[in-house]
């Protein structure tokens, strides 16, 4: 690490996307006035919308597995969003044609809802997984510009907010 001559560096890093409070020190040498620790320092990193999947770690062959899909507003607004579930060849979606009826004529694997602020809204998309092993989701979560009601003030609407959570490590 360089350091300006006054002893101060300045890094860029990605911060996870999490709700996580980072605490650390730092340590140095000089070759005259010998060993520093600074003083504990603290960054907090806090993301308003995000999403998180529940899953078991295994199923078996041939089960069908509920993928539930919890969307968290943060925010001090309401949010209309869209879950997506992305298609893949390692497993099929198996959708309720009466729960298909109630999501507005959404694709398969696709969720829409407004999600009051400070709260959380949780979807399930089941699905049957069609290769032996490891089965690979990603699942994204958006702002959703086209929903059909009121939900939020336009402002927060244009903004746009994403969120895309991958999972690899599901065992069939």
């Amino acid at each position: 690490m360089l350091y300006r001559p006054e002893g101060v560096s300045d890094q860029e890093l990605n911060l996870p996307d999490t709700i996580t409070e980072w605490v650390g020190k730092a340590v140095c040498v000089h070759p005259e006035k010998g060993l520093g620790v600074s003083q504990q320092a603290a960054i907090t990193t806090f993301t308003p919308f995000f999403s998180d999947l529940t899953l078991p770690p295994s199923v078996k062959r041939g089960e069908i597995l509920p993928v539930k899909i919890s969307v968290f507003n943060y925010l001090d607004e309401s949010l209309p969003i869209r879950v997506i579930l992305e298609p893949s060849s390692e497993y099929e979606i198996v959708e309720d044609p009466a729960a298909r009826a109630t999501q507005l004529a959404l694709e398969a694997g696709h969720r829409s809802s407004c999600i009051p602020k400070q709260d959380k809204v949780v979807h399930t998309i089941k699905i049957r997984p069609l290769v032996i092993g490891d089965v690979n989701l990603t699942v994204r979560a958006f702002v959703d510009e086209l929903f059909p009601e009121a939900c939020g003030p336009e402002y927060v609407i244009s903004k746009r907010y994403f969120n895309t959570a991958s999972i690899s490590k599901v065992s069939v």
